[in-house]
């Protein structure tokens, strides 16, 4: 096996990058043609008419992507063309901006690549950090074998292509670093700060701003702060409450007002009407979001909406994730359980209901990507040789045959989305 076979935790994880990048260009590459027209209505819109071989890293969402930087390129604005388009973060939109259409996507994917692999060392480092070193050759395994299935990851074709995905991992995995540098847990569980270290603290609730703003599940990171609030007022610790976890969950918190509330109302009301009319105490904040809005209305989005016959086969599509996120919570609640830990128990159940119980289910595979908890629980059950890991290599197996899979589906505009 590659990992034990004594070279360099550098050249293993750039030999795995590497391979599995090429591996999916070259899928892309080989697909056949798209069958469905949006990809090629845009092309001809902007004189494409070839349909060039990266117009197949144009499938579903990236089409919208696409459409929101250039709108937005050609008009000088800041806000998509329609209502519906919100949902396709603006920020990235505005980030991928080029001189063409074709430099655009190309600049999308060389960014999200570029992404992925700063992340994989992020990953790497956040692993060396939660972990306590049991031995610097242990330690470095679990790492090492973390970055390598963070790279074999399930969001497959869609991190090759335009997506907002690599950049909210990237900045989710950063903040949960920087937060972890600052603080440190003695034996009792109790929760320290690092009192030179606190810029780096308030630095993670700007890092999961600027991730919650490109996906929105992201937002689930802001239970960090509700967690060591919890661990710091119940020992009566009320300044480090106050100067670090309530203050950085305030900055989250005011962001997410801001952009998700007030920035869409003063774009589209008070004359869209509907959602615009529910305004609280008369200001411009209104009780529903645009983005909740959109999604409940475009995406029928909501409570056990996507529990119908027909949407069998897209919770067999998310059902091995479920599986592997469910277990790593179990895993590190009751064989392994740390205080440092618990914040990211408490994140993954609670993204595990929204996506069963509120969301489009398949998206699973895709959006898990900010949670670094279910590779832990794989990457320790392997550095232990855990007694039964049969759901470990199920999934693994899953894996290797799902990468290539979904791969060519998503180059050939075929689901799951």
């Amino acid at each position: 096996m590659l990992l034990d076979s004594g070279y360099s935790s550098f050249f293993i994880v750039n030999v795995a990058f590497l391979s599995v990048k090429l591996l999916q260009f070259g899928i892309v590459w080989l697909a056949p043609r798209s069958f469905d027209t949006s990809t090629h209505l845009l092309l001809e819109r902007y004189g494409i008419y070839s349909n060039p071989w990266w117009s197949k890293l144009l499938s579903w969402d990236s089409v919208f992507f696409i459409k929101n930087s250039t709108w937005m390129k050609e008009t000088g604005s800041s806000a998509p063309q329609y209502e519906h388009e919100w949902a396709f973060s603006p920020i990235w939109s505005k980030i991928i901006q080029s001189s063409d259409l074709q430099h655009t996507v190309m600049k999308a994917v060389a960014l999200n690549i570029a992404l992925h692999y700063v992340s994989t060392w992020i990953i790497y480092a956040l692993t060396k950090h939660t972990f306590p070193p049991f031995g610097k050759q242990v330690q470095t395994k679990m790492a090492l074998t973390t970055s390598v299935l963070f790279i074999l990851s399930s969001a497959g074709g869609f991190l090759i292509s335009v997506y907002s995905e690599p950049i909210a991992f990237t900045f989710s995995l950063l903040g949960m670093l920087s937060r972890q540098w600052s603080i440190e847990f003695d034996v009792y569980g109790s929760l320290h700060f690092g009192h030179l270290k606190w810029f780096f603290y308030i630095l993670s609730s700007v890092c999961f701003s600027f991730a919650f703003l490109n996906r929105t599940n992201c937002l689930l990171l802001g239970i960090f702060y509700i967690h060591d609030s919890w661990n710091l007022f119940s020992r009566k610790k009320w300044i480090n409450g106050m100067l670090y976890p309530v203050l950085s969950g305030a900055i989250l918190f005011g962001i997410f007002i801001y952009t998700y509330y007030y920035l869409p109302y003063t774009a589209l009301c008070p004359e869209r009407g509907e959602w615009c009319n529910t305004k609280i105490y008369g200001l411009p904040i209104t009780h529903q979001s645009l983005y909740s809005y959109i999604q409940a209305k475009h995406w029928n989005v909501g409570f056990l909406k996507y529990w119908t016959p027909n949407n069998i086969p897209n919770f067999l599509f998310g059902l091995p994730n479920i599986v592997v996120l469910w277990n790593a919570s179990t895993y590190f609640s009751y064989q392994y359980p740390t205080q440092n830990l618990k914040p990211y128990v408490w994140i993954t159940r609670a993204f595990l209901l929204i996506m069963i119980f509120l969301a489009n289910v398949q998206i699973i595979n895709r959006v898990s990507s900010f949670l670094p908890l279910s590779l832990w629980y794989i990457s320790d059950s392997l550095t232990k040789n855990a007694n039964d890991m049969r759901v470990i290599k199920y999934y693994l197996m899953w894996l290797l045959v799902w990468i290539p899979t979904q791969t060519a589906l998503f180059a050939c505009f075929l689901p799951p989305a």
